[in-house]
């Protein structure tokens, strides 16, 4: 990944693969933080860009950080660009200030946020490409934005003639982790910016 600014003062990022046909004007992306701190991580919307190639979009505003784009001495050391945007969203809904036993001494906001528990004996759990956002509980032990709870064999040696799996899915500003699987076996987990 790299950068490019524009004759308009905006950014055009390079990227490694193809995202023309599925990344669109108005979806959110993150750039992952290249230095140690994660707190360099940056979100932006996607503009439109008629001249951009097949493998380059423009954002709207400019990085604040550094993003590696290139490989150094043989190590890839390229900022990971996700799309964090998808058709299907599901969200926590948060109030405006912290409250309670939330860690309010760290946050100024709400951190209860919602989650999906998945107990056993389900009939069938396909997840494929939802948007999980403001997830997750930071004090209640076991609520996660995702959490597959004790729920033994999900494929065709628990019964399930197609395998459970979870594909393609975004999970951002989660407050307690983001995937949770807890004593299941066989779920196919593929694709997941978290």
């Amino acid at each position: 990944m790299g950068f490019l600014v524009d004759a308009a003062d905006q950014v055009v990022l390079n990227l490694q693969d193809e995202v023309q046909q599925t990344w669109k004007p108005g979806d959110s992306i993150v750039v992952a933080s290249t230095d140690y701190s994660m707190h360099q991580a940056e979100e932006f919307t996607l503009l439109p860009c008629p001249r951009c190639t097949s493998r380059q979009v423009r954002i709207q505003g400019k990085p604040r950080y550094n993003h590696v784009g290139e490989i150094l001495d043989g190590v890839d050391m390229r900022a990971e660009v996700a799309l964090l945007s998808r058709n299907i969203l599901v969200y926590g809904e948060m109030e405006n200030s912290c409250y309670g036993d939330n860690l309010c001494q760290f946050f100024n906001h709400d951190t209860y946020g919602g989650h999906i528990k998945i107990f056993r004996n389900f009939s069938s759990v396909h997840l494929s490409h939802v948007e999980l956002k403001n997830m997750g509980q930071q004090r209640e032990m076991g609520s996660y934005p995702l959490h597959f709870h004790m729920c033994g064999d999900v494929d065709q040696r628990g019964g399930y003639r197609e395998p459970t799996y979870v594909d393609g899915l975004s999970i951002h500003h989660s407050f307690s982790r983001c995937l949770t699987i807890h004593a299941t076996n066989g779920l196919l987990v593929s694709k997941i910016v978290a």
